[in-house]
């Protein structure tokens, strides 16, 4: 198992939101919890499944980042699953 530092946090795409939370240090409903707490948005809004997020350096608008990235399949040698919370901008 991975000792990644990453707890959870937001990720942006163009149509919608994703608050990752690390499966390996919270349950469900801890998550659950943690979404509605952070996002102030009722869970009943989001669309749950399950993610991964990585660490990574990639490309953004031509500028070389280097952090957490959110993906749907694992990525990388040390993907870590997360409970994944979803809703539109």
């Amino acid at each position: 198992m991975s000792k990644s530092k990453f707890e959870f946090d937001i990720f942006y795409n163009d149509e919608e939101q994703i608050f990752a939370v690390n499966r390996n240090k919270y349950t469900k409903q801890q998550a659950d919890e943690l979404f509605v707490e952070q996002t102030e948005i009722p869970l009943e809004e989001a669309r749950t499944s399950i993610g991964y997020v990585y660490y990574a350096i990639g490309m953004m608008d031509g500028e070389r980042i280097n952090g957490y990235w959110f993906d749907e399949c694992p990525r990388g040698r040390n993907p870590i699953e997360c409970f994944a919370y979803r809703w539109y901008w």
